[in-house]
């Protein structure tokens, strides 16, 4: 009959146990599920996955390289990226289900707090009510609803698993089951480095509920006194043995803080004390620890961001030192009776030092919510346990307490499901954080850019204008703004915003990018490619930047550097389609009809509905037939005639014309080998060498002719031209002089040549343009 008994008392706790995960994961996507229509934002979202180039091809060889190297401009964690490009793998640039994974990791931790507290308190409704704040609290909302928190949910995953093992090493010591531990802390440290305090945490659950030593009180006789006194006695495993059990682990986390704070140094997103006092951060940090406090009991106009502050009151950091001591002080005095309380308060207060802004890297905000994720599990303990303590006593404390924890879970639902509808999108995002915060600039820039999309440049400046106002080194609005003028037509203004934004923030590559754009409008071509090459130097993942820069180079004449610069870019991503177009384009130029074809036809394999792939060919197509056709006619005649160096070069003049440089380039090269001295077959020849930017033939070719022709100032000018383009200043120089010794005078050509940009401001040049 006992055997029965406990058969049945086990099925019974197994089924409510099962009852409480359904229900938990039931009402986290209830309140979740609106995710799913959710877009990528411009905040972090692009960074992490919908612009990444890299994440965006998936899993690859060299996705998984890059993720564990430094390349990238935030803190070292790996298996977050490739849990982004998993993803991409999995679902493409779809950004619903990437926050539906989301959702999974959120309930996964809840599952998994709920079966920990459950094994290690026996307690199943009390584990329950604490996996559910922590499930449903709207806290809890930025770490789930925002795209680019993965690293909060994934490293608070690892947090969960690690616990669990920890709990079956106790029972079962041993190394396999500490290797297991060691290499899921490591899988956690390398989502998100922030976890380094878990074994702080282990040794505080080694005091309750594991009680693997604790204190209790012994009575004893008093000398000289008629009563008995309490004396507090140490009992169970030796301290400092619990503490070398966990040397590992600490040695583990003091190597992903060094490495985190390496890798943060490395992508320029260290803020210097310069720019923020450490006095300030401390006090931040400070008065930082009441604040989150009251956001848990009162989750009212929470946001993504709260600006980070210019300074701190002092009553406002003497108030919270004393409500921190206050509540130490309380937890103190109960840790014997009430033990829940010590550990769940020196939880929120330990896991939270990370967060606390002591060491700042990036946007850094006065207070995240996000931070508050797994620190709030200690608050949410002290809660489970401590109100049932509070009413013991009570009458209808079995009423009453179960009634007000569904009342409480259902207002916190409603609170969260009205927080996540605003990360929508970055319009809804952003327009609420106004309505909550002051002196948001960060939620004013983003609006900006959004209302830019929209072209509503008014709306657009405006903010950009506020956020300036309210932080006038803030380097994005400076940017957004130029970006705002440059959409109006304002390009000097908008280079100055630019230039501003740079001068705030020196690898700001975005700035760059938009610069060199913006002087290539002007036709400050070589200006626009140096700000461009800077842009890629800063970011040399980002594809954008060499389409950009491939089609600077080609509007430039500047074939083999635009096609270097295209096929970097292929070796990025062999798909991208604009890279291949760009090199089909500047082939084209070159009059290389065939190989120009060829990257079309590539561009038409990756994306077949391509309409100007398909436009290309086919009007390259239409050539090569009227060519052909022309050219068969020119054919006939020289079987007839084939020393007539005249219908060479029709030949090579029609192929020339019609864009195909190399049927040309052979047809002149027949007239010389009949003729050598054909200046118009030699003349042609050096254009066309200069094209496909073969210098030193052109000059070799010209040369030739000024042998023949040793009177024509044009000559030796095309030869100076040559070397200018090249930036060989001196050789450029004694070539002009000899063109302009040899009667060249065509002094408009001398202004306006653009072959001539590197010698226009030397002293020879400039003397000759005064002169005439």
């Amino acid at each position: 009959m006992k055997i029965k008994s406990t058969a049945k008392d086990t099925y019974r706790s197994l089924y409510l146990e099962v009852c409480i995960c359904l229900l938990l994961t039931t009402a986290i996507f209830i309140v979740y599920w609106q995710v799913h229509s959710h877009e990528f934002l411009n905040f972090d979202d692009t960074t992490y996955v919908s612009s990444n180039p890299i994440v965006s091809l998936g899993l690859t060889l060299k996705g998984f390289l890059w993720a564990l190297g430094f390349s990238n401009r935030t803190y070292w964690h790996p298996v977050t990226w490739l849990s982004h490009m998993l993803d991409v793998e999995l679902f493409g640039l779809n950004s619903g289900m990437h926050h539906i994974m989301n959702i999974c990791l959120h309930t996964l931790n809840s599952l998994l707090l709920f079966v920990f507290l459950r094994s290690v308190t026996g307690s199943s409704w009390k584990s329950a009510f604490v996996a559910a704040l922590f499930a449903l609290h709207p806290i809890n909302v930025d770490s789930v609803a925002w795209l680019a928190e993965r690293k909060n949910l994934l490293s608070s995953f690892f947090w969960m698993l690690s616990l669990i093992i920890y709990i079956y090493y106790i029972k079962r010591p041993g190394i396999l089951c500490y290797s297991g531990l060691l290499t899921v802390y490591s899988l956690g440290l390398l989502s998100k480095p922030t976890i380094m305090t878990l074994p702080f945490v282990f040794l505080l659950l080694d005091y309750w509920p594991l009680h693997r030593f604790e204190f209790v009180q012994k009575p004893y006789h008093q000398q000289n006194v008629k009563r008995m006194g309490i004396r507090y006695q140490y009992q169970g495993s030796a301290l400092y043995l619990l503490i070398l059990e966990k040397v590992p682990l600490f040695i583990l986390s003091l190597g992903s803080f060094f490495i985190s704070s390496l890798s943060v140094k490395h992508g320029g997103m260290s803020i210097s004390l310069e720019m923020v006092p450490l006095g300030l951060r401390i006090e931040n940090a400070i008065v930082s620890y009441p604040f989150y406090l009251v956001k848990m009991l009162w989750p009212h106009h929470l946001t993504f961001f709260y600006p980070f502050p210019n300074y701190v009151p002092i009553w406002q950091v003497i108030g919270s030192l004393g409500i921190i001591f206050i509540i130490s002080l309380f937890a103190l005095k109960y840790f014997i009776r009430a033990p829940y309380l010590i550990t769940g308060w020196l939880w929120y207060l330990g896991t939270m030092v990370p967060m606390l802004g002591l060491m700042q890297g990036g946007l850094w905000p006065a207070i995240a919510e996000r931070w508050a994720y797994l620190p709030f599990i200690g608050m949410y303990i002290i809660l489970a346990w401590g109100i049932p303590d509070v009413f013991k006593g009570f009458r209808y404390k079995g009423v009453i307490l179960p009634a007000s924890a569904i009342i409480i879970l259902l207002i916190l639902m409603t609170v969260s499901w009205r927080q996540v509808g605003y990360w929508k999108n970055v319009y809804t995002l952003n327009k609420h954080a106004l309505d909550v915060t002051e002196k948001n600039y960060v939620a004013h820039t983003n609006l900006a850019e959004v209302l830019i999309d929209r072209d509503d440049l008014e709306g657009a400046t405006m903010h950009c204008t506020e956020a300036l106002k309210i932080n006038p080194s803030y380097a994005d609005a400076y940017n957004q703004m130029g970006v705002a003028l440059k959409k109006r037509g304002d390009l000097n203004e908008s280079i100055k915003n630019y230039i501003k934004a740079i001068q705030i923030d020196p690898k700001y590559w975005e700035a760059y990018n938009n610069l060199g754009i913006a002087y290539i409008m002007q036709d400050q071509k070589n200006k626009g490619s140096l700000c461009l090459a800077k842009a890629i130097e800063l970011n040399p993942e980002n594809l954008t930047l060499y389409i950009n820069m491939g089609n600077s180079l080609g509007s430039q004449g500047k074939a083999k550097e635009a096609i270097q610069i295209f096929t970097k870019a292929i070796e990025i991503n062999p798909d991208l389609v604009e890279a291949r177009y760009g090199i089909g384009t500047v082939l084209f130029s070159q009059g290389k009809i065939n190989e120009s074809m060829e990257q079309f036809r590539k561009v038409l394999m990756i994306d077949p509905n391509n309409l100007n792939a398909r436009r290309n060919i086919a009007g390259l197509l239409a050539l090569q037939n009227k060519l052909e056709l022309t050219g068969a006619e020119l054919k006939k005649q020289m079987e007839n005639d084939p020393r007539n160096e005249n219908l060479y070069v029709k030949l090579g003049e029609m192929y020339k014309n019609g864009g195909d440089l190399v049927k040309a380039e052979e047809n002149f090269k027949q007239v010389i080998s009949i003729n050598h001295k054909n200046i118009i077959a030699l003349n042609r020849l050096s254009e066309i060498y200069s094209i496909w930017e073969e210098y030193d033939k052109a000059v070799d070719v010209i040369k030739r002719m000024i042998e023949i022709r040793p009177d024509i100032s044009n000559l030796y000018y095309n030869i100076s031209c040559i070397y200018a383009k090249q930036n060989k200043i001196n050789e450029s120089l004694s070539w002009m002089q000899k063109a302009v010794s040899k009667g060249f005078h065509n002094w408009d050509l001398f202004k306006k040549d653009p072959d001539l940009a590197s010698i226009r401001n030397t002293a020879f040049i400039n003397e000759l343009i005064k002169n005439h």
